[in-house]
């Protein structure tokens, strides 16, 4: 009898493609964020005392038991939209006429589960969830808070046609405000072993991933459009001492690019 540990690390990509539009003129801006590490935490069960995570060279406090989400590794500089939301690349842009606007954020992201059982004291399971959500709003005139989400702002599609029902839509705040699942994972070890045995499962990604959002028919004027991310962990098992997880989800780098495009007539609507 001994300790087995199984520790795997993989890395995936994939990319979303769509048909084209034709447009007559069109006016593009591109912004970089800056060096922005944003981190989320949390630990439960035999792996509730593990003080820090440390993935892709960032740490992250673990907020301990019982946990459902931790943060590190913010910047007092960061600017919120509600508790859940971080802002990066703000887009201001001046439109001389009605336009619809294609908004494409990139965005490099990480995600850390960890599970482990342990034997002598029947099944025991273990569950790490991690998940980075992704939307672009319109906030022109609103005033950006760590406390509530601006309630005139306008969410890009296809978010904004966002229900529970709809894979792919994920809330950052039990079904207010939704985000497309940029990236994100959930693990699961149950297992019966003997006493001293146990088994230990962790996995870590790094991925660039891309994403493409639209407004119809923006007014002419000037407008404050924004990438928000929000980063989640969470984690349950069944036992105190014989079963435990940790999760951790992280982003760093970005660039986002934004294109002003006037539709060709009988183009000038576009079908979500």
């Amino acid at each position: 009898m001994g300790k087995r540990t199984l520790v795997i690390v993989t890395a995936f990509a994939f990319c979303l493609a769509f048909s084209s539009v034709t447009r007559a003129a069109s006016a593009k801006w591109a912004a970089q964020d800056s060096t922005l590490n944003v981190c989320t935490a949390t630990g439960s069960g035999s792996l509730s005392s593990t003080p820090t995570i440390s993935p892709f060279n960032l740490t992250c406090t673990v907020t301990g038991a019982g946990a459902t989400s931790g943060s590190s590794g913010t910047p007092s500089q960061a600017t919120m939209d509600g508790p859940n939301w971080v802002v990066i690349t703000p887009l201001a842009m001046h439109l001389s006429n009605a336009q619809s606007l294609f908004v494409t954020p990139s965005l490099v992201t990480g995600l850390y589960t960890e599970t482990q059982v342990k034997g002598g004291n029947g099944s025991q399971s273990a569950s790490a969830s991690a998940r980075v959500l992704l939307r672009v709003v319109d906030v022109t005139g609103c005033t950006l808070n760590s406390n509530t989400v601006c309630a005139t702002e306008t969410a890009a599609e296809p978010v904004v046609d966002c229900t529970p029902s709809i894979f792919g839509c994920d809330s950052a705040d039990n079904n207010t405000t939704y985000g497309v699942a940029f990236d994100e994972r959930i693990q699961t070890l149950t297992a019966t072993l003997n006493l001293g045995e146990s088994i230990d499962l962790a996995l870590a990604t790094a991925d660039g991933h891309s994403f493409g959002f639209a407004f119809d028919d923006m007014t002419a004027g000037t407008h404050t459009v924004v990438v928000e991310v929000a980063v989640e962990a969470s984690t349950t098992n069944t036992s105190s001492t014989y079963s435990g997880a940790l999760s951790s989800a992280v982003f760093g780098l970005g660039l986002t690019t934004a294109e002003a495009v006037n539709l060709t007539q009988g183009a000038n609507d576009m079908n979500f």
